[in-house]
């Protein structure tokens, strides 16, 4: 049997992929459209409305931490050399998390005016003084991390993917044994454990890795049975209401199905049209811009007596249109920057 290293790997760009991630960019900015009036630290419980969008948001995460590991790992396969990998992945990263940081002051400004009608995000945990760790986690955007809800609630995951960026190395090398996948979660959850606390969230990246090693397919007519249930196991928090880290555990293999389905052809007709082509585009962008903009445009809404919610669902056009100015003139330039760097050669099939 052939090395998962050896042969040649599949083009890394695939639409069903593209279509998901900007699904999952989506559901999560409707998670924060609830977030603008409901936390679950915060003193109340929520509506259907809430309970129903906030839940939106950890399965979406999930799935990109997921798919993540998934991704990289087949970069990785084809041109393992690291340094080269490490250049690459701090210029796709960096900025748009930088610009992420930058959002904070206007964040933090809407927060400093928004009514007692926003949550305790807004009102309390927003206007919170900035430690010297946000500041300077803010510089280095991995270590230490910084509180998120201090600036830009989204900057946690994108602290997280670049923290793990220095271990997809190790995990590509490690996911050729699926079985090292429980000891790599059990070593996470100690590290989590005695503080690092982002390292509780690298197993879902090391089960995409296993999945881009071990190349594994579903036959064909496995897969919409599989994609249901891999919707159905990804969204189980919509009936168990629970936030804990755990719990991602529980859905991480929900994830992998999707992931498994859609590499398998499923659902592409719905994928690959072109609006979510387009939301595929314009994930990342809209990941890491959406939020202050969310806000500032519902604290200027609830000022001028819209209802706080309303003002939500309508700046999501907005939100979307920002995220489209930041990838033509911030990301697109950068991926041009990456697709003519030179590469090192792929390994060579046996």
């Amino acid at each position: 049997m052939s090395s998962p290293y050896s042969g040649q790997f599949p083009l890394l760009r695939s639409p069903g992929l593209d279509g998901v991630r900007g699904l999952a960019a989506l559901a999560v900015v409707f998670s924060h459209v609830a977030t603008l009036t409901y936390v679950p630290w915060g003193p109340r419980l929520p509506t259907p409305a809430e309970f129903t969008l906030w839940y939106l948001g950890a399965p979406a995460v999930d799935l990109f931490f997921v798919l993540s590991g998934y991704v990289v790992a087949r970069s990785l396969l084809r041109r393992p050399a690291v340094r080269p990998y490490l250049a690459r992945r701090v210029v796709r990263l960096a900025p748009l998390a930088y610009l992420a940081v930058g959002l904070a002051v206007l964040t933090r400004f809407a927060a400093s005016h928004a009514s007692d009608d926003f949550s305790v995000l807004i009102t309390r945990d927003l206007r919170a003084p900035l430690t010297p760790q946000d500041l300077l986690g803010a510089l280095t955007l991995s270590f230490p991390a910084l509180n998120a809800n201090h600036l830009n609630p989204p900057l946690w995951t994108l602290i997280v993917e670049m923290q793990v960026a220095l271990l997809m190395p190790l995990f590509t090398r490690l996911a050729r044994w699926p079985w090292t996948l429980p000891v790599v979660w059990f070593l996470c959850l100690v590290a989590a454990t005695l503080g690092w606390v982002q390292a509780a969230y690298f197993p879902l990246f090391f089960l995409g890795s296993v999945l881009a090693a071990q190349r594994w397919t579903l036959p064909r007519w496995a897969v919409v049975p599989a994609l249901l249930a891999g919707l159905a196991v990804l969204l189980q928090r919509h009936v168990t209401g629970s936030d804990e880290v755990v719990t991602r555990y529980l859905t991480a293999p929900g994830a992998a199905l999707v992931i498994l389905t859609i590499m398998g052809g499923g659902a592409r007709r719905f994928l690959e049209a072109p609006p979510v082509q387009w939301l595929g585009e314009v994930s990342y962008s809209l990941y890491a811009v959406h939020f202050p903009v969310l806000l500032a445009l519902s604290v200027l809404g609830t000022r001028a007596g819209l209802n706080l919610s309303a003002c939500g669902l309508l700046a999501v056009p907005l939100c979307l249109l920002m995220a489209a100015v930041t990838q033509r003139w911030v990301e697109r330039p950068l991926l041009n920057v990456l697709r003519r760097a030179p590469r090192p050669h792929p390994l060579a099939a046996p």
